[in-house]
């Protein structure tokens, strides 16, 4: 890969780096200043960390990169710090500079490792099609919602396609009894996709499938109409290292106020007004990674949906994690409303 595709200035914004995190695939870039000697480097969980603090994502990087990093000289060799190091990081990267300390190459796993290392990955990918669509109808009422067109292919292809771009191919698909035409066309790609169905022979919600399916592995939950562009290879890192029962994707949605808000102090008098404030603030995408164990904490009943599961593990303490990502990452086919918007765009 080009250096220069992943070299990013320390005066660049939060949502610049992100983006060319999405568009390299890499976890990790190299920060230069208007020399382009190396400064430091920034990860994505360095970016995903301050941005559940003020979900800004058009704040610097200047203040969150890390100062202290790995490095090698050009022609030298790795040391076994660096080796473990990358090892255990499979998609953290080490910077190579000349003598003007500006990078000229850079130190990969893939590119180093992985001919010694190989692995495959088994996490099951869970894609939510059993739902009538609703929301949807009339269109839904000739074809399900999975097939809902966008970039010119069905909604269900572009997610199985995203997760196999990140080496992921291991699909559970739920449908209802009714869904025959989305399985006469899924049926199709057999060769492309390693997939099987679950059945709902009763409406089970969004999530009463959970308590039907055996899962060995983190398993990915996605429903079917939602879209996320996203590097699922550091989605899963991030989720592992949490160490959390489940990890939800959140997208960072701004708001504009028409009017002014009225700020109050503790007393409840006020102590200024904010002319059309702009909000942040983080909204459930629909797609997750969930532990195995989630079934000691599912609902009693059978027909039950997410969200009344994020609401038992929160009552149970347990830990949930948020992976922030910018609102253009995610695309909507779940209303009309959303879907017009996205055709736009």
């Amino acid at each position: 890969m080009n250096i220069n595709k992943i070299l990013i200035s320390q005066s660049d914004t939060i949502f610049n780096a992100m983006k060319k995190m999405n568009m390299t695939g890499h976890i990790c870039l190299f920060v230069i200043d208007k020399s382009k000697k190396l400064k430091g480097t920034i990860s994505d969980g360095d970016i995903r960390r301050n941005l559940l603090k003020e979900n800004n994502l058009k704040k610097k990087i200047d203040t969150i990169f890390n100062k202290k990093y790995f490095f090698l000289k050009k022609k030298q060799k790795l040391t076994d710090k660096m080796r473990n190091f990358i090892i255990r990081n499979k998609h953290m990267i080490i910077p190579v500079i000349n003598q003007k300390n500006i990078p000229v190459s850079y130190i990969s796993y893939k590119a180093e490792f992985r001919n010694k290392h190989k692995e495959f990955e088994k996490n099951q990918i869970l894609i939510m099609a059993g739902g009538v669509g609703t929301r949807m109808k009339p269109f839904t009422e000739i074809l399900p919602k999975p097939l809902v067109p966008l970039k010119g292919k069905p909604m269900i292809l572009n997610i199985m396609d995203n997760f196999k771009k990140y080496n992921f191919n291991n699909f559970t698909i739920t449908i209802n009894k009714k869904e025959k035409i989305l399985d006469i066309f899924l049926n199709q790609f057999k060769n492309n996709y390693v997939f099987d169905y679950f059945k709902e022979t009763k409406p089970l919600g969004t999530a009463g499938c959970l308590k039907k399916i055996n899962f060995k592995n983190d398993f990915f939950l996605t429903n079917c109409d939602t879209y996320i562009n996203i590097n699922l290879q550091n989605f899963m890192k991030f989720h592992k290292n949490s160490k959390s029962l489940l990890t939800m994707v959140a997208s960072i949605k701004s708001f504009n106020l028409s009017f002014g808000e009225c700020v109050l102090d503790n007393r409840g008098k006020l102590k200024k007004i904010l002319e059309k404030p702009k909000k942040n603030f983080l909204t459930n995408t629909g797609l997750y990674i969930v532990k195995p164990e989630i079934k000691k904490y599912l609902p009693k009943k059978n027909n039950f949906g997410m969200d009344e599961v994020i609401s038992k593990l929160l009552k149970s303490k347990k830990k949930i994690s948020v992976f922030p990502i910018p609102n253009e990452d995610w695309k909507d086919t779940g209303t009309w409303m959303n879907y017009l918007n996205m055709l736009k765009k």
